[in-house]
């Protein structure tokens, strides 16, 4: 699974609630719509509560990963001087 991950290929959890939110955090990151199948199963599997939780996640993650970039933060940078 990780190796598919950090490759970017498909990836399938035996979990079926990570399943769903590795199928929606892929959805939203590469598309501009989300099937009426993934929204179905996301919601009887997450509720509209976990669904909103999972895009708060990932827009915040995108912030902080849009920021770092920005700003050229090498990896394993522990701070900048003030």
């Amino acid at each position: 699974m990780i190796d598919a991950l950090v490759c970017g290929l498909p990836a399938s959890f035996p979990n079926k609630r990570e399943q769903v939110i590795y199928e929606m955090a892929t959805t939203l990151a590469h598309s501009l719509w989300v099937p009426q199948g993934l929204y179905d199963r996301a919601v009887i599997t997450l509720g509209h509560n976990g669904v909103t939780d999972v895009i708060a996640l990932m827009g915040y993650h995108t912030a902080l990963a849009l920021t770092l970039a920005f700003y050229d933060v090498p990896t394993g940078a522990v701070g900048l001087k003030r």
